[in-house]
């Protein structure tokens, strides 16, 4: 009985171009982390500049990795800056884990379901290497 066509229309045909081609750049480089129940992905500013996307494109590719890995209790979006600051996006489903605790010693701030940490600026990979140490620290503590 689901109206399968207005379903779609909202999932897929409100985003833009530009929204979806930096969906694709994200979910190309997608990992997981099976054990910690953590899923993530790396955006360089040239993905940003590519797709001609932006910061605020990243809370709704949260939400799609979310509702697309449902295994996951905890998504990471690392991005790149154009001042080279890396920053990172925690996006937690309700009750499973604490978005602004799992950040909070990388000078996190947000709430529970969603939060935000930057770090000076560095390589992508070295971000990505500290961030994964610290969260996956916070999830077996």
């Amino acid at each position: 009985g689901a109206r399968r066509e207005e379903i779609l229309e909202h999932l897929f045909r409100t985003k833009s171009i530009g929204q979806l081609q930096l969906w694709g750049r994200a979910l190309s480089r997608l990992r997981a982390d099976p054990q910690h129940q953590l899923v993530w992905t790396l955006i360089s500013q040239h993905d940003f500049l590519a797709a001609r996307a932006s910061e605020a494109d990243l809370t709704d590719l949260a939400d799609e990795l979310l509702v697309s890995s449902p295994d996951a209790r905890v998504i990471l979006i690392l991005f790149e800056q154009r001042d080279r600051t890396i920053c990172v996006l925690a996006r937690v489903p309700g009750g499973h884990h604490d978005a602004a605790a799992l950040l909070k010693p990388i000078g996190g701030i947000g709430d529970a379901g969603l939060a935000r940490a930057c770090l000076i600026p560095q390589d992508l990979q070295q971000a990505e290497r500290l961030v994964l140490e610290t969260v996956c620290k916070q999830l077996t503590a």
